[in-house]
């Protein structure tokens, strides 16, 4: 036997899998039909540039604590959570940066930068702040 009729079973082998992959079938159902394991399925499909889903369909499993056709639960902001998020994005807006925030407010930079990002504030770019004179941001007290 020779290389390129192994390479051209291979590819033939592989086609196959995702075609079964992509028309519903789980990962461990295709690894069950081709004597391999769930890992090498997903190996071969990452290789291939087959994105998993991710949707709530009943025949995939759901998030943890979710029951099939589910959707995620967002808990309702409490006001003090409202009122912090509308002064992080006060300071961001009017010139500090993300760590500059956080130590005004109390909370880590990466927290205020998820803060930003879930509120749909656009990030700056670096360098492209707005400063006050003396070089310092305007209207934020260090306490």
């Amino acid at each position: 036997m020779t290389t390129g009729t192994t390479k051209a079973r291979r590819e033939r082998r592989l086609r196959l899998l995702v075609a079964l992959y992509e028309t519903g079938v789980t990962a461990r159902e295709v690894a069950n039909r081709f004597g391999i394991t769930k890992q090498r399925v997903l190996q071969l499909l990452r290789t291939a540039h087959v994105r998993r889903p991710y949707d709530n369909s009943p025949k995939k499993r759901p998030p943890r604590g979710l029951k099939p056709g589910q959707n995620i639960r967002v808990r309702p902001m409490s006001p003090q959570h409202k009122e912090r998020l509308r002064l992080v994005i006060y300071l961001y807006r009017s010139g500090a940066s993300a760590f500059e925030v956080g130590q005004a407010v109390g909370i880590a930079k990466q927290r205020v930068l998820q803060l930003l990002r879930a509120a749909g504030v656009p990030r700056r770019q670096c360098g492209n702040v707005r400063r006050g004179p003396g070089g310092r941001y305007c209207g934020i007290s260090a306490a």
